[in-house]
Order: C-alpha cells, then sequence, then structure tokens
C-alpha cells in the first residue's frame, strides 16, 4: 500500500481481473480497496505528478453531483446549468490570458483533442484563402522538436504527411530557437510547402520550456500564419503572479490550450481551448489583403 505506483504488466493485470469477475460474486468493498491497490496513488507525498496531480478534495463532491445528475453540455435542453457553468468558466480564463473582446472557446475532452481541434480550425480558416485545392497536400506546420507528441498525430489525423510536420531546432534550454524560423521557412517553401501554423510550447512535457511565444507571434502575424500554444502543461501560469512572466506574448497567439486536470486539480480529462480575436473579423474585401503565403503554382 506504500507504493507509489503498483506497476504490474498489462498481461498480469488483464488476466487478475478477469479472474476476479469470473470467479463470482463480490462485496463492493472489496472491489473497491481492490481497484485502489492497483492504481496510481497520486496522493501519496512521494509521488512526482507527470500527467495528473492529485485533485482538490472538493471535487469529490462537484464530481458526485455531476454523476447524478447526468447533464451533458452538448445540448442547451440537456445540460443548461451545465453549459451556462462552462460559459462563465471560459470568460474567465479568456480575462487571465488577457484576450481581446470577441474572443471565445470551449472545453474538449483533453489535451489531444484541444490541439487537434486548433489544428483543424487554422486549416479551415486557411482554406478560405486557398484557391488552389489541389494545393492542399502541401500544407504543413512549424512546431518545436520537443513538441508533445499530440500535435503530430493531430497533424496526420488531418491528413498532412509526416515530412509536411517541420521541426524547429533547440536551444540548450529546450526551446526553439527563433533565428532559425526564417531558414526553416525558407527551406520549406522552397520544397513547395504551404505552412499555414506554428505552433508554440508553454511548457513542453519532457522538459518544463517555455518557447519565446513573443518572437513566435511577430513571425506568424509577419507570415500570416495561424499562431497556436500548446499550454496544456504550463498555461496554468497564468493564475500566478510568480510565473505570469512565462507566458509573455501570449496575447499574439490564435489559439491556446490549458488543461485543467494537471496545475489546476480538476479530476478527469479536461481541456480548454480558447480561441484570442486578436483582429476584428475580416470582410470579404480584406480577404485578398490578408491572404496566407502561396507558392508560385498557386493563384495570387
Amino acid at each position: 500500500k506504500d507504493k507509489t505506483i503498483p506497476f504490474r504488466p498489462p498481461e498480469d493485470q488483464l488476466k487478475d481481473w478477469q479472474n476476479e469477475f469470473n470467479s463470482g460474486p463480490t462485496t463492493l468493498k472489496d472491489l473497491t480497496e481492490k481497484i485502489i491497490a492497483n492504481s496510481l496513488i497520486l496522493s501519496n507525498k512521494r509521488n512526482v505528478a507527470h500527467q495528473l496531480s492529485v485533485t482538490l478534495p472538493i471535487t469529490m463532491l462537484t464530481a458526485a453531483i455531476s454523476a447524478r445528475l447526468n447533464n451533458v453540455p452538448t445540448h442547451y435542453q440537456l445540460g443548461m446549468t451545465a453549459i451556462t457553468m462552462e460559459r462563465i468558466v471560459i470568460e474567465h480564463m479568456l480575462q487571465k490570458f488577457g484576450f481581446n473582446e470577441g474572443s471565445t472557446g470551449t472545453v474538449v475532452t483533453g489535451g489531444s483533442m484541444g490541439n487537434l481541434t486548433a489544428l483543424v480550425t487554422a486549416r479551415t480558416k486557411y482554406e478560405r484563402f486557398f484557391q488552389d485545392k489541389r494545393q492542399a497536400h502541401n500544407l504543413a506546420i512549424m512546431v518545436s522538436e520537443v513538441a508533445h507528441y499530440s500535435i503530430e498525430r493531430a497533424a496526420m489525423v488531418m491528413g498532412l504527411d509526416r515530412e509536411n510536420i517541420i521541426q524547429l531546432p533547440l536551444n540548450p534550454d529546450c526551446t526553439v530557437k527563433v533565428d532559425e524560423l526564417e531558414n526553416k521557412l525558407k527551406e520549406a517553401r522552397s520544397k513547395g510547402k504551404i505552412v499555414f501554423c506554428i505552433v508554440g510550447c508553454a511548457s513542453t512535457t519532457s522538459h518544463g520550456a517555455h518557447d519565446d511565444l513573443t518572437a513566435l507571434g511577430t513571425f506568424a502575424k509577419k507570415h500570416n500564419m495561424w499562431f497556436h500554444v500548446d499550454g496544456a502543461h504550463g498555461g496554468c501560469a497564468a493564475f500566478s503572479k510568480k510565473y505570469k512572466h512565462l507566458l509573455k506574448g501570449i496575447e499574439l497567439c490564435d489559439s491556446v490550450i490549458i488543461d485543467f486536470h494537471k496545475m489546476l486539480m480538476v479530476p478527469t480529462t479536461s481541456t480548454a481551448i480558447l480561441y484570442n480575436r486578436r483582429t476584428p473579423p475580416p470582410t470579404s474585401s480584406d480577404k485578398t489583403k490578408t491572404a496566407p503565403h502561396r507558392t508560385t503554382s498557386t493563384p495570387s
């Protein structure tokens, strides 16, 4: 019971639980004790959280209320209060990040879904300007070499080739080398790639490194790219007076995700994706002025 991780090979774990449920009736008390004994004990003082943190005690009550009501925020008639409370939470998050009026957001099931949603949004916005659909296979993104695997997976789910995921070189502290951005973009364009999005990390999962968001945001604006920030782990710095400086430049992003179930101590996997309205919505006459870079084979 003192082990933080009572690790057992997956095959042994499966066989044991199959035997458990094939051996006849058991009591709720015995079943609960066995589940706890075979689970990760986040509250153990020796535990150093990797993906999850111990939850706030009050969330045991809120989770119970949520389970009892079983309302869902997918349709207003099925979750009136849940939808309203989600909207209030999103508004609070937008204020914490200092986003402009007209910004919005939603809650999704985890950081991987958040990053996928953001990249799909980026591509959708880009394709409004993109005339030659035959060039779609050349769409590309730029991202840190040590970005979370969900970025690469999201790009591949969207149909991007692996070679169109342009990995950016790093400084010794595992932040992106911003002085290499122009060179990497030039190299990508020389190969016919059309970079529509750049992703910044705040922070990286493996090293806790916060990219220079000001530099990345300025670069994205210069080249009419979507700027997404993966703040699943470190976005919580927005709530800290001491560490908020790590998010300097976040106001330049188009989208950011932050996981509630990590440093914000909320149970289950839930992620906010926030969309920052940096400028007023473009009119039809503005589209030609703000169209992203196109290769020479694409109509201008």
